[in-house]
């Protein structure tokens, strides 16, 4: 890295070059990462809603809970279906930008494949430097959304004070008619 300063930012016109196929490939192997892991989950809630329906079925079940389950299991099948498509997508754009880089740079396939690790550390590192900046910008505001929320708190208690000093005036007046 440069002499520190920028941080995130200088490590970003390093590893965010959108013209870069370094970038291009590395930006969708980590959305297939995710995606895998995503995978995985809906995966395992279909496993879980599956087992459920065969539960509700073999107790001679609900129909309403049973059409229930079963529109559940057609959504997730969608949802799978989509995150499968977009998996293999991202597989093929994959093939073809490394086998391009393999045409253009001449390099082998082990001296592609560690360039590409390599970049891969660096952009996974500065993702997760912006989210951690993220989330520390979360909390300056949540604290201050807190803050906001007392303080309109407070002014409501003196709004509903002047209330009630107002409403005894009127009944002391009252009473004095």
């Amino acid at each position: 890295g440069g002499g520190g300063g920028g941080g995130a930012d200088t490590m970003a016109a390093d590893v965010l070059n959108i013209s870069d196929p370094l970038y291009q490939y590395n930006s969708l192997y980590l959305q297939n990462e995710q995606g895998e892991a995503v995978h995985g989950n809906l995966r395992e809630r279909m496993h879980t809603l599956h087992m459920q329906y065969e539960a509700e079925r073999a107790t001679g079940g609900n129909p309403n809970r049973l059409r229930e389950l079963e529109e559940a299991q057609n959504q997730l099948a969608k949802q799978i279906g989509a995150v499968q498509q977009r998996l293999a997508a991202n597989g093929m754009s994959m093939n073809q930008i490394f086998s391009q880089m393999l045409m253009r740079s001449g390099q082998d396939h082990e001296h592609l494949q560690a360039a590409l690790h390599a970049h891969r550390m660096r952009l996974k590192s500065y993702l997760d430097l912006k989210q951690q900046q993220q989330q520390q910008g979360m909390m300056h505001q949540q604290q201050h959304q807190q803050q906001q929320f007392a303080r309109m708190q407070q002014q409501q208690m003196q709004l509903q004070q002047m209330q009630l000093l107002q409403q005894q005036q009127q009944q002391l007046d009252q009473q004095q008619q």
